[in-house]
């Protein structure tokens, strides 16, 4: 994450919920969420997230696509 974002703060959070991880399991897969999004200061992420309005900007989809694309680049064999 420093690689995308020299002066970010990488912070875990726990968000309670349910995902398809739980189907994995049963077959013995351990699945991790990673979800790299920089979110500007006055969005209220907690009020949001799964909320009937569900929104985060443009720039952080783009941002963790990216992330996310160089983490699969690293990880081909």
């Amino acid at each position: 994450m420093k690689e995308a974002d020299p002066n970010g703060t990488p912070v875990p959070l726990l968000l309670p919920g349910v995902t398809d991880g739980r189907h994995f399991s049963r077959l013995g897969i351990q699945t991790y969420g990673f979800l790299p999004m920089p979110l500007p200061e006055n969005l209220n992420f907690t009020q949001t997230i799964h909320a009937p309005d569900e929104r985060i900007p443009i720039e952080a989809v783009e941002f963790g696509t990216n992330a996310i694309y160089r983490v699969f680049q690293r990880m081909r064999v």
